[in-house]
């Protein structure tokens, strides 16, 4: 946290602090927006999880899948958790570098 406090630091360092402010104030064109989820489309609280990724972004039918499919198995104890590692870890992994492969072939 220090160091990213340290990196924002450094890189507006020479910004004028009124006008940045400004900048992130601009009802026509903020520096910052957000995109509204809205919550009551969503079901019920419980279910939240299982519709949105760490962004707030809803999950993609297979991130639904396994969000699902992860807690199915939840009985499982430690075969469920090493599951859960695994899909989102070594084996995601080798997905990732399938293009790459293609690629140099």
């Amino acid at each position: 946290m220090l160091v990213m406090i340290d990196a924002i630091h450094s890189r507006f360092a020479d910004c004028d602090p009124r006008s940045a402010w400004q900048r992130l104030i601009a009802s026509d064109a903020p520096a910052i927006s957000f995109q509204l989820l809205p919550i009551d489309d969503m079901g019920s609280g419980e279910d939240v999880y299982t519709k949105m990724n760490s962004r707030g972004k809803p999950l993609t039918p297979f991130e639904n899948f396994k969000a699902i499919f992860e807690r199915a198995i939840a009985w499982a104890g430690d075969k469920a958790t090493e599951f859960d590692h695994r899909i989102d870890g070594s084996w995601s992994d080798i997905l990732w570098r399938l293009p790459r492969l293609r690629r140099h072939r």
